[in-house]
């Protein structure tokens, strides 16, 4: 072992591994493995290094306790596990696909990327609006590997950033049998497959053969002024291109019931992003997150949105490089365009929703309501309309308490949601907010108001009720509505009654206080007290706010159950070490500190318990003196009566078990005091070394240090925030068309499942030449009533001008079908 160099052991030998010993190099970054005394190999300290993963599976064979293997070197067991068996296999490919993980699967090679730089501009000097279809199947022909659209977009981005996009073919003599096949392959005969839309004066030169006769396709004035408007790279060719009169079986057709927003959601950016309306339809079908995208049918998937990015690794990739604050705010701008919501809705909810974390990583705990206890946990900070709908979010941990994060949230809102200043907004929340410091805040802002409950209000500290509303009667301070809130269907109300009286708040005359007295539909009564900033607003409008908060809250739980919010989306974690400068920091108690108070504590119970028993048994030892006492006096008073029989004066036989019994007892008193004495001793050292060490630590520390010393990680919520941004906007289109349904169905018990099943069906695109008929056939039979209010429904949908998400422009028609009116053919030589 060299002298120059800091070694540290980071695994000794011990009873199940005698023999390995590995030392770590810092300045080297390597790892020294010792067998014995004996230098066996030197390997970089790299988790994804080839060489690394090896010696971690060959000291796994080598039946190293696989515990201790997982706690130094930070792998899970069962990753452990499989590279040992990886290298003990006979089998080549699965050892270098553990070995090498992810990059043993990669298409992309220095090759492809080279013949991709070199062809492209080629293309696009020809004018070809399907310049990128035509690279894919240049380089599938060639390299025998499918490349998506998206990869290639990539490679040419990837150049763009290094300023080059022309690069030699041939770098060396291993490359050049394979840049004799690229450099015959340029003089590729040119296939001209465009994206095109027929219009009504087309339809008739569609019905001939001229498509297959001429490479020439033919394009509708509306598709030429839309690709004549974009540049070449943004026009992606359909993935469905029929002959009027083809029909195909599609999967997935419920979702061009949302056709509108899955073509506009694309242009939400600065730059068209076609997998925001990929993931906007997954999450309608029900695919909540990335990994449950490989159960959708792809195929129809690109019939109906063009061009798409499969499987998940792909995805997550490109969730990463979208996962900007730039896409965020645009799409939560797109998201609160859609809204029905007029200039004048300023009234907000805000409150957090925390979702638990149940990983290894070392995040923040909080308060978590799922499991009514402290855990670590997620905070996504919420807000919605008075109506019910998500507007905006931020994700992140439990570093400030939701009273720190309020203002500056709000700061942001108006930021990303380009609101101006000066616009008055009210926010309605929970008792989380409620302190002197929000109160004094809210003041100070003309722009801002809050509406809050009291916290710690008592009905029996006050004065009753009856004597409060008859005295503000006469001040025209009183008043009362009741609320109907409709249950199964737009007829059945159920009545909710509130009694409120208004004043100003003793502790804060500036703030309104408003004590309401309310009464549910089975009569019973509880009464609160409200508090706002806002004494200009009529008193009923902020008790209907806050009482009908519940809105929120029952639609976190519909975000979770339908959409996934929960869903973490992402493992990715940021040390709070790197974190250090984007936070504020702050005194908070001392962890160590408090955990040697807690443990005086445990000493204190505990020596007072030892004390407890000894003072007991010195009193039962009293007591069993005296009683022995007396036998010894009766049997000295026998031995003294002189009229007495002598024999009488000896012990009877329960004196003599009396006298054992007690002899006994003081034995065991002499041997229990004794240990308990001991034992208290022990226990008062020990309070007073803890004590000594308590006085040494600091009662408050730096909250940043003390959690950096504690290695504490934020988790990194950016694709999670992205993901879950594209959720609430899809939580609200689905309700802007529910809308209307939910109205004519007028049935709440079961519109929902039956809207959601109806957006989620499969059925038949058929193209007429110049428009394609959507036959919609649910699994469900429907009744004739249903069926006809699905129908106008479906028609009120068509009249608003639906094309096909696929960037093609071909208009849609809706309509509800059934399975008999479906003719089915099966190809047998296709079998």
């Amino acid at each position: 072992m060299e002298s120059d160099h800091a070694y540290q052991l980071i695994l000794p030998t011990d009873k199940r591994n005698p023999s390995f010993s590995l030392y770590h190099c810092e300045e080297q970054e390597s790892i020294s493995v010792f067998y014995g005394l004996q230098l066996l190999e030197v390997i970089p300290d790299d988790p994804e290094h080839p060489t690394f993963k090896m010696m971690v599976g060959r000291l796994a064979n080598a039946k190293v306790r696989i515990a201790t293997l997982e706690d130094v070197f930070n792998v899970d067991r069962k990753t452990i596990r499989s590279w040992g068996k990886a290298i003990v296999s006979r089998d080549l490919e699965l050892l270098a696909r553990v070995l090498l993980g992810r990059a043993v699967n990669l298409k992309r090679t220095p090759a492809i990327d080279k013949y991709v730089l070199r062809r492209w501009p080629q293309l696009r000097a020809e004018g070809r609006l399907d310049h990128r279809a035509a690279m894919a199947r240049e380089v599938e022909e060639i390299f025998e590997v499918t490349l998506s659209g998206e990869t290639l977009r990539q490679i040419i981005n990837e150049s763009k950033s290094s300023d080059s996009l022309t690069v030699d073919l041939v770098d060396t003599d291993d490359n050049a049998p394979q840049a004799e096949r690229i450099l015959d392959h340029l003089d590729y005969v040119k296939r001209e497959s465009t994206c095109w839309v027929e219009s009504e004066t087309t339809s008739e030169h569609l019905a001939t053969d001229s498509l297959e006769s001429s490479p020439e396709a033919t394009y509708s004035t509306a598709a030429a002024a839309a690709t004549d408007t974009q540049e070449p790279s943004k026009c992606f060719p359909s993935n469905w291109q029929p002959k009027p009169g083809d029909t195909i079986l599609c999967d997935h057709v419920g979702m061009l019931i949302f056709a509108s927003s899955l073509s506009s959601i694309t242009e939400a950016t600065a730059e068209p992003e076609p997998l925001l309306a990929q993931w906007l339809g997954s999450i309608l079908l029900g695919a909540v997150n990335v990994e449950q995208t490989k159960y959708l049918n792809w195929q129809d998937l690109e019939n109906l949105l063009g061009q798409t990015v499969r499987f998940p690794t792909p995805q997550r990739e490109q969730l990463t490089r979208l996962a900007n604050p730039a896409t965020i705010d645009a799409v939560l701008r797109w998201n609160y365009q859609q809204l029905t919501t007029s200039p004048d809705d300023n009234d907000f909810y805000y409150d957090p929703h925390t979702a638990r974390y149940t990983g290894k990583q070392h995040v923040l705990k909080g308060w978590c309501a799922n499991i009514r206890w402290a855990d670590k946990l997620i905070n996504s900070d919420y807000i919605h309309t008075a109506k019910g709908h998500p507007i905006y979010f931020e994700c992140t941990d439990n570093y400030d308490d939701l009273r720190a994060r309020f203002a500056p949230l709000i700061d942001r809102l108006r930021t990303s949601l380009q609101w101006s200043p000066e616009r008055v907004l009210t926010f309605t929340v929970d008792r989380g907010i409620y302190s002197n410091q929000i109160f004094n805040q809210v003041l100070a802002d003309p722009a801002i108001h809050l509406i809050t409950w009291e916290k710690g209000y008592q009905t029996a500290n006050d004065t009753p009720w009856e004597i409060l509303s008859s005295e503000h009667l006469a001040a025209g301070t009183h008043g009362s509505h009741t609320f109907n809130r409709p249950r199964n269907n737009a007829r059945d109300h159920r009545p909710y009654h509130f009694e409120y009286i208004h004043r100003p708040w003793v502790k804060n005359p500036a703030i309104r206080q408003i004590i309401v007295r309310a009464t549910n539909p089975r009569g019973k009564t509880v009464q609160l007290s409200v508090l706002t900033d806002d004494t200009e607003r009529p008193a009923h409008e902020s008790v209907h706010l806050i009482f009908n908060r519940w809105i929120q809250e029952n639609d976190f739980k519909y975000l979770d159950k339908h959409f996934g919010i929960n869903q973490l989306t992402s493992y990715r974690s940021t040390p709070y070490e790197q974190l250090r400068d984007q936070l504020t920091d702050r005194q908070v108690p001392n962890h160590a500190f408090v955990k040697k108070v807690k443990i005086g504590r445990q000493l204190d119970q505990r020596k007072a318990r030892l004390l407890l028993a000894e003072d007991k048994a010195q009193r039962d030892q009293i007591q069993r003196q005296l009683k022995l006492d007396g036998v010894f006096a009766d049997i000295a008073k026998r031995a003294a009566d002189p009229r007495g029989n002598p024999a009488a004066s000896a012990p009877t036989a329960e004196e003599k078990k009396e006298i054992a019994r007690y002899r006994n007892a003081v034995k065991r008193y002499q041997k229990y005091r004794q240990a308990r004495a001991l034992k208290i001793e022990t226990l008062h050292q020990q309070v007073q070394q803890n004590d000594s060490e308590k006085a040494a630590l600091e009662k408050e520390v730096s909250r940043i240090d003390q959690l950096i010393e504690e290695d504490m990680v934020r988790m990194d919520l950016s694709n999670k925030t992205l993901m879950d941004a594209i959720k609430i906007t899809a939580r609200n289109l689905f309700y802007r068309l529910f809308a209307p349904f939910k109205t004519a169905y007028d049935n709440y018990r079961d519109d929902h499942s039956h809207y959601r099943e109806l957006t989620q069906c499969n059925g038949v695109l058929h193209w007429t030449g110049s428009q394609i008929e959507v036959h919609l056939v649910p699994q469900v039979n429907y009744p004739p009533k249903l069926r006809k209010i699905i129908e106008r429904h479906l028609e009120d949908l068509n009249a608003s001008g639906l094309t096909l998400p696929d960037r093609s422009g071909r208009p849609l028609r809706l309509r509800l079908t059934r399975k008999e009116q479906i003719s089915v053919r099966i190809d047998s030589t296709t079998i």
